[in-house]
C-alpha cells in the first residue's frame, strides 16, 4: 500500500472518520438504549458500589480537560500568529507570475478566483494558506518560469486534494483525543503523505512524472540554509518543511515511478479490503460488547427479590410495571375453552404457539384459581434456543413472578393465592430477534370437596 499515495491518503482519511464517529457508542445506543437510560431503580442500585471507579474517571476527565484546553489554546495561538504574519500579503494580479499562475490553474482544472496568488516578505518558503479563502504565498524573491511552475503545481495540488481541510481535521482529532498518543503519529503521517501526494500530482500534471530529479533539485535550491531544520505546521502546506521528510518523499517517488497500472489496481483492492475490514471489525466488536452488556444489565435488574425454587430455578418477584421497557408492546391472547372436571383438581394442559416479536410481552387468557396455595405449571419451547426470555405468571394486583429460560423451560409457580392469573412470555431483545414460543400450562390445587360448577 505504500506505493500509491492516493490509496494511503484514502486510508488515512478513513482512519480519521473512525476517530470522529463513535461506532461502539452508536451501536449501543441504537440497539440497547433501554438498558442505558437508567430509569430502573434496580439497574441503578447495581452501580452503587462503583464510587472508586467514578472517582478515577473524574480524575481522568480533569486530566483530559486540561490537555484539551492546553492544546486548543496552543493551536489557536499558532494560527493567529501566522494569520497576523500573513495579513500583510501583497496580491499578485498581473505580470509574468500571475500569467503562469492562471495557466497552471487552467491545466489543473481549478476555476478562476478560487485561489489567489500573493507575496509576503516575512516567509522563506512558498506555501498555501487559508481554508475559506486559500491563497498561494510566495517569498520576496525572483523565480524563473521553471521554478515558478514547479511551485504552483505543488501548492495547487494541496488545494485539489483539500489538504488544508484534512490537516485541520487531524489537528482537531488530536485535540479531542488528547490522551491518545496514537493521534500524534496520525498527524505526522497525514503531513508526510499529503506532501507525497502533492509531489505525485504535481509531477503528473506537469508531465514530469518520470523526470523527478530536477523537481526535487529545485526544491533544495529554493530552501534557505537556515530553514533545513524547520518545524512542521498543520495550518498551511509548504513546499519544504523538514529535511528528513524530504528524503522520504524522494524515496517514495522512486518507488512510485516504477509502479505499473496492475499494481495500482491491486493496491486499490487492498485498500478497499482494509477499509471494509476495519469498519466491520469495529462494528462487530461493538455489537459483541453491547450484547454482553445487555445481558449483564438484564441480570442486574433481576437481582432484587429473587429466590431459589425447589427445582433449582431462580424466581424473580416484582411489580408488573418493573418489567415494562420503553416501547414494550403487550399482546393479549384469548381465553382457552376449559372443560369442567368434577372428579379431579388438575386442569389442562392448555397450549398454543406465540410469535414474540422484539420488545413484546405475550399474555395468556385468565386462569381462575378457586383456592389458595394453588400451583400453575408453565412450560415453553422457544426458538432460537440460544436466546433468553422470561416465562412467568401475573395476577390482577399488579404482581409478577417469573423465571428466565433458553430453549425449553418448565417451572411450577407454587403458593399462589385465590384469584385470576395469566401466563406470559416476554422477549426483551430490540435487535430484530423474533422468538417463536410454544407455550403450555396446567394448574391444580388441594382438593377437599366437590368442585365448583
Amino acid at each position: 500500500m505504500r506505493v500509491h499515495p492516493k490509496m494511503i491518503y484514502a486510508t488515512l482519511r478513513w482512519v480519521c472518520v473512525l476517530y470522529l464517529v463513535p461506532i461502539g457508542y452508536l451501536v449501543s445506543v441504537f440497539r440497547y438504549h433501554r438498558w442505558l437510560d437508567g430509569e430502573s431503580l434496580a439497574w441503578m442500585a447495581s452501580f452503587l458500589k462503583t464510587d472508586l471507579i467514578e472517582k478515577a474517571i473524574d480524575i481522568w476527565a480533569v486530566v483530559w480537560f486540561v490537555l484539551f484546553c492546553f492544546l486548543f489554546c496552543y493551536r489557536m495561538r499558532d494560527y493567529y500568529i501566522w494569520k497576523r504574519r500573513l495579513d500583510d500579503n501583497i496580491p499578485i494580479t498581473f505580470g509574468k507570475e500571475a500569467k503562469i499562475f492562471y495557466d497552471v490553474c487552467w491545466k489543473m482544472g481549478i476555476p478562476a478566483g478560487k485561489v489567489s496568488l500573493e507575496r509576503n516578505v516575512l516567509i522563506q518558503i512558498p506555501m498555501i494558506f487559508g481554508i475559506e479563502h486559500p491563497c498561494v504565498i510566495l517569498p520576496e524573491r525572483k523565480y524563473n518560469s521553471t521554478e515558478l511552475r514547479m511551485i504552483l503545481h505543488h501548492e495547487l495540488s494541496h488545494y485539489k486534494h483539500k489538504d488544508l481541510w484534512f490537516k485541520q481535521l487531524t489537528v482537531w482529532i488530536s485535540i479531542v483525543h488528547s490522551t491518545n498518543l496514537v493521534t500524534y503519529f496520525l498527524l505526522n503521517h497525514v503531513n508526510l503523505w499529503s506532501e507525497c501526494m502533492a509531489d505525485a500530482l504535481a509531477l503528473e500534471s506537469s508531465g514530469n512524472l518520470h523526470n523527478a530529479k530536477p523537481y526535487f533539485h529545485n526544491i533544495l535550491h529554493l530552501v534557505p540554509d537556515e530553514h533545513t531544520a524547520g518545524k512542521e505546521k498543520y495550518i498551511f502546506s509548504a513546499l519544504f518543511e523538514r529535511e528528513d521528510t524530504l528524503q522520504r518523499r524522494i524515496q517514495f517517488m522512486k518507488v512510485y515511478q516504477k509502479m505499473k497500472f496492475a499494481g495500482k489496481i491491486v493496491t486499490m483492492a487492498l485498500t478497499a479490503a482494509f477499509i471494509c475490514m476495519t469498519t466491520t471489525t469495529a462494528f462487530a466488536a461493538s455489537k459483541g460488547v453491547s450484547d454482553l452488556h445487555s445481558d449483564l444489565y438484564q441480570y442486574t435488574e433481576e437481582t432484587a427479590d429473587a429466590t431459589v425454587a425447589e427445582d433449582g430455578m431462580i424466581e424473580y418477584h416484582c411489580d408488573i410495571e418493573d418489567l415494562n421497557t420503553e416501547g414494550l408492546e403487550i399482546i393479549y391472547h384469548d381465553e382457552f375453552d376449559e372443560p369442567i372436571y368434577n372428579i379431579q383438581a388438575t386442569f389442562g394442559p392448555y397450549g398454543e404457539t406465540w410469535t414474540c416479536k422484539p420488545n413484546t410481552r405475550h399474555i395468556s387468557g385468565p386462569i381462575n384459581l378457586p383456592k389458595n396455595n394453588s400451583i400453575i405449571n408453565a412450560s415453553s419451547t422457544v426458538v432460537p434456543n440460544n436466546k433468553n426470555y422470561k416465562l412467568g405468571v401475573m395476577d390482577n394486583s399488579g404482581h409478577a413472578t417469573y423465571v428466565r429460560g433458553q430453549g425449553a423451560a418448565a417451572h411450577n409457580f407454587t403458593g399462589l393465592s385465590k384469584g385470576n392469573y395469566r401466563v406470559f412470555v416476554q422477549n426483551d431483545y430490540t435487535d430484530g430477534t423474533t422468538l417463536t414460543a410454544v407455550v403450555g400450562y396446567s394448574y391444580y390445587y388441594d382438593y377437599d370437596g366437590p368442585l365448583y360448577n
